[in-house]
């Protein structure tokens, strides 16, 4: 608890009849962009919200499976301001502007990183784990965007820079194992 202070326990999200700081299910489906913030409710989650949603990043990849290359860019571009307009809008609803529920960023990001490594199941797993790593601690410039922009932008932006730094990290990686090879 002290190391998540915004987190309620279990506990204390049952008493309260709501998960995620107070956040209840009927408030994120009163609005359109809660829903799509919180990915359809799954960011109440009450354990690891963001890592729920860096997981349901492969759900979203397997549906863009069938397009190619060039129309996968453009659905991660035009997703892009959709869901920072969608953060922006939800935090309000949610009680603050980067409230733990919304999980569309690590969805999107996850999915970003996904695209552009290697999709063998260990190097998936890898990548995984970097980006979860990543956007947890936050190395700087993420930390500046984090504490500075407390907006939608920011919501989205700190969480596409976890993503770049995920993927060079895992392409990195897989050209130094190939070396010799």
């Amino acid at each position: 608890m002290l190391l998540f202070p915004h987190r309620k326990t279990l506990r204390q999200a049952s008493e309260t009849g709501s998960h995620s700081g107070g956040v209840k299910l009927r408030d994120v489906l009163t609005s359109p962009s809660a829903i799509i913030a919180t990915d359809f409710g799954f960011g109440l989650f009450p354990v690891g919200p963001g890592t729920v949603g860096s997981a349901l990043a492969l759900p979203l990849v397997w549906l863009l499976s069938s397009l190619n290359s060039i129309e996968r860019i453009l659905v991660f571009a035009v997703l892009f301001p959709l869901l920072v307009i969608a953060a922006h809008r939800a935090g309000p609803v949610l009680g603050e502007q980067d409230h733990p529920s919304i999980i569309c960023d690590e969805t999107w990001a996850m999915a970003v990183v996904w695209e552009s490594t290697s999709d063998r199941y260990g190097w998936m797993v890898a990548s995984f784990l970097a980006f979860r790593v990543i956007d947890v601690i936050k190395p700087w410039p993420i930390s500046t965007v984090d504490r500075s922009m407390k907006n939608g932008l920011g919501v989205m932006l700190d969480d596409a820079l976890a993503a770049l730094g995920a993927i060079v990290f895992i392409v990195a990686t897989h050209a130094i194992m190939s070396v010799g090879k």
